[in-house]
């Protein structure tokens, strides 16, 4: 048993005029462009309640949150300004000053 299936292709596939019209239920239309929403810069503020909760190792999850901002605005701002290393800086800061604590407890 053989088959052989040959494909029919419609006449509008064939046509090698392409334009940026759109077709909806026969009818052609140009597309619609939207405009993008402006941005919210991020504040200095903003920018330093992001190292100290990243330096306390807030994820970016919960930092949205606070900052009612996305989370992916929170991470590319991290690298868009260079904090990796102060926020770095500032965790080996509040462990150094968090073990220093401990020890002056303990003595």
């Amino acid at each position: 048993m053989n088959i052989a299936l040959k494909p029919t292709i419609p006449e509008f596939f064939t046509s090698s005029t392409r334009t940026d019209a759109v077709s909806v239920n026969g009818l052609v239309s140009k597309p619609e462009i939207t405009a993008r929403k402006q941005r919210r810069e991020i504040t200095t503020s903003e920018l330093k309640a992001l190292v100290e909760l990243r330096a306390l190792a807030v994820p970016y999850k919960e930092i949205a949150l606070l900052l009612r901002r996305r989370s992916v605005d929170c991470s590319s701002a991290v690298f868009r300004h260079n904090l990796q290393q102060p926020i770095r800086n500032r965790r080996k800061t509040l462990i150094g000053s968090a073990s220093d604590s401990q020890m002056s407890q303990l003595t």
